[in-house]
């Protein structure tokens, strides 16, 4: 569904679910950035593009306390190997894009 989403998108078609692919925007840019995903990052970073940063806040409190959150993100040693699979992949889409 997601590839779908994302070929609709490319295609100029709207969707109504416009909030979940800014949501795996902010996901795929905090796994390229640390190797991983920072769940708060990524929260935060979508709730302020929606303009929504307080909303289920007490969620995300009770998260944070529980230790789902982690306040400084962990990062993968192989920062060299990250950056080719992901240099790889954009060749890839770029690719798909010049013969769409």
């Amino acid at each position: 569904m997601d590839a779908l989403r994302q070929l609709a998108i490319y295609e100029g078609i709207d969707s109504p679910e416009t909030d979940i692919y800014r949501f795996h925007q902010y996901i795929y840019a905090s796994i390229q950035r640390y190797g991983r995903l920072n769940k708060l990052e990524a929260m935060v970073k979508f709730k302020m593009g929606t303009g929504k940063l307080l909303s289920d806040i007490d969620a995300g409190i009770k998260m944070l306390v529980r230790g789902k959150l982690e306040l400084i993100p962990q990062r993968i040693k192989q920062r060299e190997e990250l950056s080719q699979i992901f240099d790889h992949y954009d060749n890839r889409r770029r690719s798909f894009e010049a013969h769409g």
